[in-house]
């Protein structure tokens, strides 16, 4: 984990894991001020994947029951109370 960014308004960290020959690089964003409410997530890869899909799972202690997923085409929202075994089924891959 590397701190990438540490501005006064935003810091951003970033993870980077491997996975065969692939990187992948997730970077979390946290802000201060008029956006404190707000954590951004992107993932970037490099290498060779075909027909695959890529989520991110991290542990989340919220209270709001619904959340927004932007999902580069548009946004999607869904409930975020959900039977875990679920979520770990519909997962294809963990990165821990």
């Amino acid at each position: 984990m590397t701190l990438v960014e540490d501005g006064e308004l935003r810091k951003s960290l970033c993870i980077e894991k491997r996975y065969g020959e692939s990187l992948f690089k997730q970077y979390i964003r946290l802000y201060e001020g008029s956006r404190a409410d707000r954590i951004d997530f992107t993932m970037r890869w490099t290498g060779q994947l075909s027909n695959a899909l890529l989520k991110a799972e991290f542990p989340l202690n919220m209270a709001n029951t619904e959340a927004n997923h932007d999902l580069g085409l548009g946004s999607v929202r869904r409930a975020t109370i959900r039977d875990c075994l679920t979520v770990r089924r519909t997962v294809l891959g963990r990165f821990d």
